[in-house]
C-alpha cells in the first residue's frame, strides 16, 4: 500500500465515530442546536466537545509532518497511532452515553 493511500480514514478522527453515523450525520457541521441542545450537564457539554473532536479535527498536516515522502514504516506507525487515539476518544464518548440527557439523540440506557 502507498503512504499516499495508507490511514485515508485517520486522515480525521470523523470516520471513527460510529454515533454519527449511526443517525446519518456526517459532519458535526451538519448538526444545529437543536440536536445538540442546550448544555444540560458538564456529561453532557464533555460528550459534545469529544464528538466534535472526531468530527473536525483534520490531522493532515500532522500526518504529513511525521510521515515523511516514502516512509512506510512511519506511515505504518501513524495508521496505528491514528487508530489508538480514535478509538481512545470514541470510547470516551461512549462511556458518557448512559449519563446524556434522556432527550439526546445518542443516549442509551445501560
Amino acid at each position: 500500500m502507498g503512504i499516499k493511500s495508507v490511514c485515508t480514514a485517520s486522515v480525521t478522527l470523523a470516520t471513527r465515530n460510529n454515533n454519527l453515523h449511526k443517525h446519518g450525520v456526517v459532519g458535526s457541521d451538519m448538526r444545529n442546536l437543536s440536536e445538540v441542545g442546550r448544555a444540560e450537564t458538564v456529561i453532557h457539554v464533555e460528550y459534545e466537545v469529544l464528538k466534535e473532536v472526531l468530527a473536525t479535527v483534520d490531522l493532515s498536516a500532522l500526518r504529513d509532518r511525521m510521515c515523511p515522502e516514502g516512509d512506510e514504516v512511519a506511515a505504518k506507525r501513524w495508521e496505528t497511532g491514528a487508530s489508538n487515539a480514535a478509538r481512545y476518544v470514541q470510547n470516551l464518548c461512549d462511556r458518557r452515553t448512559h449519563r446524556l440527557p434522556k432527550k439526546h439523540l445518542d443516549y442509551e440506557r445501560t
